[in-house]
């Protein structure tokens, strides 16, 4: 069925989470005391992060981001907004970044919660993570590790 080398049916994640709970099957989130990637990159599936790692990885290699003036647009009435201020020509950023879900992807089609239940949980999520600034050097944290 289908085009061979193709996935010929998809799952939702509602649909997963569907499968698993009618298999019993309970899901827990494993520790991880090695994180390489950077918190920018962390926050990339969020409403401004490719811009915000963009950004960042321009100020790691000695470029002078002062005057940049980035736009993050999410959902449609955001990049509406957004592409309607640009193609009228006043767009005060230089950088545009859109998604189409609220909030960025991490906010997704198939969300389970509120935008705002989402951004609480991310930015705990986040706030307990390894706050490297960069993936080639990763910062100590108080306690000495890295």
């Amino acid at each position: 069925m289908g085009i061979e080398g193709n996935a010929d049916y998809v799952l939702s994640f509602g649909e997963f989470t569907s499968l698993l709970r009618s298999k019993d099957i309970s899901l827990e989130p494993e520790v991880q005391p090695y994180q390489e990637a950077s918190l920018w990159g962390k926050n990339f599936a969020g409403s401004g992060g490719v811009a915000n790692a963009v950004m960042e990885c321009m100020r790691e290699r000695g470029e002078d981001t002062t005057d940049i003036k980035l736009r993050a647009c999410s959902g449609g009435k955001g990049m509406r907004h957004g592409a309607t201020l640009l193609k009228i020509g006043k767009l005060p950023e230089d950088f545009i970044e859109g998604m189409a879900c609220e909030g960025g992807c991490v906010g997704g089609p198939s969300k389970h919660k509120a935008e705002n239940e989402i951004k609480k949980s991310r930015d705990s999520l986040l706030g307990r993570s390894r706050y490297q600034k960069s993936a080639r050097q990763p910062e100590k944290l108080p306690d000495g590790s890295v």
